[in-house]
């Protein structure tokens, strides 16, 4: 056998030899990439879900949240999850507590952390709100019988005298002194009447009726003990504090939502695996 037969020889097993390796490395990065595709696709839904299950339910919360009078929330819904209401429910606890939400506090903790520290202010704003609604529920106290109604109660004619200085104390908070503190238009409480109304002596500003009094010397005292308390000036600093208070904090919680609303929109328009990418400590991703 010549020299060229024998190198035509080595060069046809070097091709073949190449040709075999070239078809291990094709099928290593054939089973690779589809490997990729299925957890590109599962990445895609586990994000999805986040967006679904997490972002959007926050972000119509954030949305949706009232800071009326001072209070922060009201009776919102989480999508078909919780219902929240007020700030510190079980139900959110439980949302909290659930698998995409930790999953979400992995692949977010900034954002999540925001989230929290936001909750926990609204939390102690409420949790001030409602000291500072007891103190003036029972400055009135001294004030209200037991058969002293707040105008609500007037039909069914029952209420526990707990219950009744507590609607007054809110009537009292979002009809004069709320008003007062932020400057809006705010009753001049010495131009209440006391008017007879059946067996009852009625309080009443206009078309506002404050409560229902046993006799007229119990409407005329309540009447100077409404007037001592919006006029008390402990009382105007405090509630200016709580109703600026929630005013910013119900501004930070808008900002947040539409933060986290981008959040959701990156979702849909970056590609999976770039910006959102699989993590180790996630208990979903886990499952890969």
């Amino acid at each position: 056998m010549s020299g060229g037969e024998i190198t035509w020889i080595v060069i046809g097993a070097i091709s073949a030899i190449i040709g075999v390796i070239w078809g291990i490395i094709r099928y290593i990065l054939g089973r690779r990439l589809m490997r990729k595709e299925k957890e590109h696709e599962k990445l895609k839904v586990h994000f999805e879900d986040l967006k679904n299950e997490v972002i959007n339910p926050i972000v119509s919360f954030a949305n949706r949240l009232s800071g009326g009078y001072g209070c922060l929330g009201s009776s919102l819904s989480f999508g078909d999850i919780v219902q929240f209401d007020p700030l510190s429910s079980e139900n959110l606890k439980d949302f909290e507590k659930s698998e995409s939400f930790e999953s979400f506090r992995v692949h977010f903790p900034s954002i999540t952390s925001e989230w929290e520290h936001l909750k926990e202010e609204g939390i102690i704003h409420n949790s001030d709100r409602q000291c500072f609604m007891k103190e003036i529920a029972d400055s009135i106290a001294e004030c209200v019988s037991p058969l002293c109604l707040p105008f609500k109660n007037f039909a069914t004619m029952g209420s526990i005298e707990a219950s009744i200085r507590d609607d007054i104390s809110e009537c009292l908070w979002k009809y004069a002194l709320y008003p007062l503190v932020k400057g809006f238009f705010s009753m001049d409480l010495n131009k209440l009447e006391i008017e007879a109304i059946n067996r009852f002596w009625q309080l009443k500003y206009g078309n506002t009726t404050f409560a229902l009094t046993t006799t007229s010397q119990e409407a005329e005292h309540l009447k100077r003990c409404f007037i001592q308390l919006v006029e008390a000036s402990e009382y105007r600093r405090r509630g200016k504090e709580l109703a600026d208070n929630a005013e910013r904090l119900l501004r930070e919680f808008k900002e947040f939502g539409f933060k986290l609303s981008q959040c959701s929109k990156n979702i849909e328009d970056y590609g999976i695996g770039k910006e959102f990418k699989p993590c180790k400590s996630c208990p979903i991703c886990q499952k890969f």
